[in-house]
């Protein structure tokens, strides 16, 4: 993932973000492609979060919160 990319990601969802470079990093994909609608693929979801709304900024936040539950 580029970056920029990996910065907003963090700043947005850090532990999603995260687990994306990791063992977990398939659940964190499918997560952002399900909460931006967008096919699970990594082109598709870096082009999904570089045009994101802010409602989807939130939607990702909260998507976030339920992935970091233990």
């Amino acid at each position: 993932m580029k970056a920029i990319l990996k910065n907003l990601l963090g700043a947005v969802a850090p532990t999603i973000g995260t687990a994306l470079g990791g063992p977990m990093g398939g659940m964190a994909g499918k997560i952002l492609s399900q909460t931006l609608g967008v096919p699970n693929n990594q082109k598709s979801i870096e082009q999904a979060i570089q045009t994101a709304t802010p409602e989807q900024l939130a939607q990702i936040k909260k998507a976030e919160a339920e992935f970091d539950k233990p």
